[in-house]
């Protein structure tokens, strides 16, 4: 059946497989397969970039490896690891980051859901600043939020690691 050849079309093209998103598109303009339940998915699918498609699917990648099979992680989690991706980007042994054992994470920072992580990587990919950022690097107490300090602030120049290691981990799964 044609729409279910769409489905799994949309699914393709959302991980980042670009003949799926020519195929889908061929759908679109020639009507094959497109109903009025799968038509705003196709537009929405169509509609984004292959680096926001390919920045979501790493993110999705990122908090399968941090949650443990659990519905969230905590932003001190997500701020432990760009640290250690820092860290391993300046030492000479690049695989040196561990797997941050999510049993013994406390409940410091706000929890995260993968669609929050998934929200954050497609806004980073447009060149916008994630609204996730905030509770990376704000973790401060409300009554001392107004003087935040450089030190506080100094997560953002972590934003450029994760990136970086979400892009590098989609290499390895990148269909060519």
């Amino acid at each position: 059946n044609a729409k279910y050849g769409v489905y799994w079309l949309i699914k393709a093209s959302e991980q980042g497989h670009e003949e799926a998103t020519k195929i889908l598109q061929d759908c679109l303009s020639t009507g094959t397969g497109i109903s009025e339940h799968n038509f705003a998915a196709v537009k929405s699918c169509l509609e984004m970039s292959q680096e926001e498609k390919l920045a979501r699917k790493a993110a999705k990648k990122l908090f399968e490896s941090m949650s443990g099979g659990e519905s969230f992680i905590t932003s001190k989690q997500l701020q432990n690891r760009m640290l250690q991706l820092e860290e391993a980007s300046t030492s000479d042994n690049k695989n040196s980051i561990s797997n941050e054992d999510w049993k013994n994470r406390t409940d410091s920072g706000e929890k995260l859901s993968v669609d929050m992580l998934i929200s954050a990587a497609s806004t980073y990919s447009r060149g916008e600043m994630p609204i996730i950022q905030a509770a990376i690097c704000l973790d401060v107490m409300p009554s001392t939020r107004h003087k935040i300090s450089q030190a506080a602030l100094k997560p953002l120049l972590h934003i450029y690691f994760l990136y970086q290691f979400i892009l590098d981990s989609l290499s390895r799964y990148h269909w060519r």
